[in-house]
């Protein structure tokens, strides 16, 4: 399935990466991040579906902002863009804590909402998991995560990073457009496992 991002999405996503730099208290990151996940589900006969994603290498944006008890508590986010078969983008948002190891060397870490949201779009019908053919689709999907890293300190304000984070989640909802009208569906006995390390750089403020 081929998907076509029109300008108004790019320049929307551009917006919103320089939004989040802007607010970017105490890192900005730019991370290569490895994507892999397992989805079970079952359909209206309830018949069992299992989907894997092989690792894919994904783009990251990730901002810690540490603002409290001299930078070791706050809050964090990532959002990871996803191209693949259909583009879909990854966000989570949460509580951060901080530790310093030695002068070079901290960590960081903590939990989170995790939601995921994708567009599949084809000049032909597709077929989503409910067996139903549609022309686009709209699927947003949620639940919780963790994350952790090791952060690097090169020079003052340059640094590398290397961590990971898992998430869990326990619903979606596909948004279909059927003919000329568009409908909501939850996936029945929804559950998704995936596994996220990363590699990449951050900018200290």
């Amino acid at each position: 399935m081929v998907v076509k991002m029109g300008k108004k999405i790019i320049v929307s996503l551009c917006l919103l990466f320089s939004l989040e730099t802007a607010f970017a208290f105490s890192d900005a990151s730019v991370l290569m991040n490895f994507f892999m996940s397992r989805t079970d589900y079952s359909d209206i006969n309830d018949a069992l579906h299992r989907e894997k994603i092989s690792p894919l290498m994904n783009l990251d944006f990730s901002n810690y902002n540490l603002l409290f008890l001299k930078k070791h508590i706050g809050f964090f986010e990532h959002i990871n863009l996803h191209f693949a078969d259909d583009f879909f983008m990854e966000f989570l948002v949460g509580p951060a804590i901080g530790v310093s190891l030695s002068p070079r060397l901290s960590i960081q870490g903590g939990l989170a909402f995790h939601f995921i949201v994708g567009c599949s779009d084809d000049d032909v019908n597709a077929v989503s998991s409910w067996g139903r053919s549609f022309k686009k689709a709209v699927n947003f999907q949620m639940g919780f995560s963790n994350d952790f890293q090791l952060k690097i300190h090169i020079v003052k304000f340059f640094n590398v990073l290397a961590g990971f984070y898992f998430s869990i989640d326990f619903l979606r909802v596909e948004n279909l457009q059927l003919e000329d009208k568009w409908n909501s569906l939850y996936t029945k006995d929804f559950k998704s496992f995936s596994l996220s390390p990363y590699f990449g750089v951050c900018f200290s403020f």
